[in-house]
């Protein structure tokens, strides 16, 4: 089988009985990102030499999953007695068994409630030529659907999980086009569309990659966030705005050095090219009932917190690095600290807008990284209730933030201010 990224679906029944639901089975497992095939439909490859029914079973081949649709009757003749169906099943049959393929099985709960009367004829000692001539509303040919059903609960494959007999296939009994939605979300896992998944999965790959740049690894089993590095100095240090200098110890200017030396490449290696599809697909908004619009959901705010974030962080670093002033200030005190710790000094004198960069950036990389965690907490079990991770102030200067705090007005606010405007 060639690999894909979509999953493939075969979808066999008779068409007698079936057009509609065929038609909405097909529509919706597409509209889940599947890649559905359907004999009536020019939706695979089919060569020259090969028949419609030849083409049917190769492109079973080619399929990771087979949905079976049964009604109560026989359909197109293929040979030897059997149908074209009961063929496509046993093609599917064989691959089930070698591991290929994954069998859903749908038969009609009336169809079945017909064959459990039929066989109650039977036991009750009807003679079989008066029990084929007993019309039926659903058995249009009673003795073949009987076959059938005998033949799928007896076939035995080599199957995953618990639901069913061991060793047999497990079908599903149906009534509506919901009872087939609600078994194919277990068993081809689509709780979420494909589209949805897919944006998952690589948004799930590149929080993972982020997240080695801005952790590091002491030991064995000890993980360390490089945004916890001077957690310590900021919740004690008070930077006031209004100075232009600040005394740190040694052993504080030493911390400021480090935190700089592993965090200096973080920016340039942060990628956020998933998180903006993800944001941007739409796949995370929630409808909302009372207001009749859609809204942001949960994790499509944390989502949209993570790209601010790392995006104020990549223009922190690109605008000290572009600005030669602020490029020399920082030079010069990490310089200046260096020095003045090879000599041992107790004290040394740093810029305080210096200091202030650093706890900004590291505020910023703590942030990334509590919400990178939280959103791939989400990814891995969607159940769990999400956890807003508490983020640091907008600036390192304790007197401005609650300053800032009162004067930003909230979304909610906004939402008020334009209303009223």
């Amino acid at each position: 089988m060639t690999l894909a990224n979509k999953p493939r679906i075969f979808v066999s029944s008779t068409i007698r009985g079936f057009a509609d639901l065929r038609s909405a089975v097909k529509y919706w497992l597409e509209e889940m990102g599947a890649d559905v095939r359907m004999s009536e439909y020019v939706d695979f490859q089919r060569e020259a030499e090969d028949g419609t029914y030849d083409s049917c079973f190769k492109a079973i081949v080619e399929c990771d999953y087979y949905i079976l649709l049964i009604g109560g009757d026989k359909g197109s003749e293929f040979k030897s007695g059997a149908s074209v169906t009961q063929q496509e099943y046993r093609v599917a049959a064989r691959l089930a068994k070698e591991g290929r393929i994954k069998p859903v099985i749908f038969i009609r709960k009336e169809v079945m409630t017909a064959l459990t009367e039929r066989q109650s004829l039977i036991d009750a000692g009807l003679e079989p030529d008066k029990l084929n001539t007993t019309k039926s509303r659903v058995l249009t040919n009673a003795e073949f659907v009987q076959a059938f059903v005998e033949e799928i609960k007896q076939t035995e494959y080599e199957r995953e999980g618990t639901e069913g007999r061991a060793g047999a296939f497990w079908y599903y009994q149906f009534d509506t086009f919901r009872d087939i939605v609600d078994a194919l979300r277990v068993n081809l896992h689509l709780n979420a569309s494909i589209k949805r998944q897919a944006l998952l999965a690589n948004l799930s790959y590149e929080l993972e990659s982020n997240l080695t740049e801005m952790m590091r690894k002491f030991e064995p089993g000890s993980i360390i966030p490089i945004g916890s590095y001077l957690r310590d100095l900021r919740q004690t240090l008070v930077l006031d705005p209004s100075i232009d200098n600040i005394t740190l110890t040694d052993g504080q200017a030493t911390g400021l050095v480090f935190f700089q030396i592993h965090a200096w490449l973080i920016p340039d290696k942060l990628q956020t090219v998933a998180l903006g599809e993800a944001i941007l697909s739409g796949e995370f908004l929630i409808y909302d009932q009372e207001n009749s619009k859609l809204r942001t959901s949960e994790v499509q705010v944390l989502m949209q917190k993570l790209l601010s974030r790392t995006e104020r962080l990549q223009m922190t670093y690109s605008r000290n690095r572009s600005e030669d002033s602020v490029r020399d200030l920082d030079s010069k005190a990490f310089n200046h600290i260096t020095e003045a710790h090879k000599q041992k000094q107790p004290t040394v004198i740093v810029p305080i807008r210096h200091v202030a960069s650093v706890f900004l950036q590291c505020n910023l990389i703590e942030d990334i990284t509590g919400l990178s965690i939280a959103i791939l907490r989400y990814i891995q079990n969607p159940a769990t209730p999400l956890q807003d991770p508490q983020l640091n102030p907008d600036t390192p200067y304790q007197s401005e933030v609650e300053k800032l705090s009162k004067e930003r007005p909230t979304t909610e606010d906004i939402r008020q201010w334009v209303l009223s405007h």
